[in-house]
């Protein structure tokens, strides 16, 4: 599954998935979370296409509760 994340969601590189992860656990609340993910990697990775939509908001749910 992490290698289906990578690919599909960072555009195969895993060094951009292991620092969004690394930098996601340095935070304490997903407000946080999601100003990074907006400001540095949603548009980056074009998340908001229509075939990637439903895998990002997937991702995105997964690293909410991380934070509940």
């Amino acid at each position: 599954q992490r290698q289906m994340c990578i690919r599909d969601r960072f555009g195969g590189d895993p060094a951009a998935f292991k620092e969004s992860m690394d930098t996601l656990n340095t935070y304490s609340h997903f407000d946080q979370a999601k100003r990074y993910l907006a400001e540095n990697v949603i548009d980056k990775y074009r998340w908001t296409q229509p075939g990637k939509k439903d895998s990002a908001r997937h991702l995105i749910q997964l690293i909410r509760r991380k934070y509940l």
